[in-house]
């Protein structure tokens, strides 16, 4: 998941100190969700359903962030990746992931947001289409992606004694995709017609 090239950071920047803090976490689920084949049916359905189910956690507080920090409107991509998945066929109830520390949603915001960076990368590799070329509405969104700048700024300028619950919900965010995917693995798989198989 790439960032844009930016200004040197102090060391006491809260994007240093997130970026630092989670390199093992996003490595990790980097690599988990890299398994994921987007070329096949079965591969987008996975990677969409694991975001699908760590959204449901780390959305909501990262909209939050968004709306009471920088005064704006978050696209809302839970929404539309629950159509992706409808579209591909995928109509069952979705499993849970514990949810995250609401004082850290500085956090939250910085892995979704940022996890946006590395989405628009997939997306110019190509990933399957039922026939229409650029369908997912999750794939093919840049209005998260366009609050990267505001949302730099807003870390700077956030207070110390915040840093440390951020990087906390930061952590656990991607914990939560990380649930997500594994749980997704679980989950039965529909065919091209929509059928379920495992």
């Amino acid at each position: 998941m790439p960032e844009n090239p930016m200004p040197a950071m102090a060391p006491e920047d809260l994007r240093h100190l997130l970026r630092q803090g989670t390199r093992e976490d996003h490595e990790r689920l980097d690599a988990l969700l890299g398994a994921c084949d987007l070329s096949t049916h079965a591969g987008l359905t996975r990677f969409l359903q694991a975001h699908a189910i760590g959204l449901q956690a780390v959305a909501p507080l990262a909209a939050r962030f968004i709306q009471n920090e920088l005064g704006l409107a978050m696209p809302d991509v839970a929404a539309m990746v629950a159509q992706d998945l409808a579209d591909l066929g995928c109509t069952a109830l979705l499993p849970t992931v514990p949810a995250l520390p609401s004082e850290g949603a500085a956090g939250a915001a910085y892995v979704l947001i940022g996890s946006r960076l590395g989405t628009a990368v997939l997306r110019s590799r190509g990933y399957w289409s039922p026939g229409t070329p650029g369908f997912s509405r999750y794939m093919e969104d840049n209005g998260l992606r366009a609050l990267w700048q505001p949302l730099v700024k807003a870390l700077r300028d956030l207070p110390e004694a915040r840093h440390e619950a951020a990087l906390d919900t930061a952590r656990a965010s991607f914990s939560a995709f990380e649930q997500g995917l594994h749980l997704a693995e679980t989950m039965p798989l529909p065919d091209h017609e929509g059928a379920l198989h495992s």
